[in-house]
């Protein structure tokens, strides 16, 4: 397991680290993945999820104060 210090100098997540990383848990994330909330993309058999663009979701549902999976 990194530590979130690495995990926030990186470019692209796996769903456990995006999950690491954000607090959200691991059904959660690949929920939003399979529903084509978080853009991700495939590096071989791993999904990977751009930490910008995740920080960017996390930002928008939060002023929305949306809930993630509800």
């Amino acid at each position: 397991m990194k530590n979130i210090q690495d995990l926030a100098c990186q470019l692209s997540l796996t769903i456990e680290e995006a999950s690491q990383l954000s607090n959200i848990g691991i059904h959660a994330i690949r929920g939003l993945v399979a529903t084509n909330e978080i853009p991700h993309f495939k590096n071989g058999n791993k999904t990977m999820i751009n930490r910008e663009l995740l920080e960017d979701y996390l930002k928008k549902i939060s002023l929305e104060r949306r809930q993630i999976g509800g």
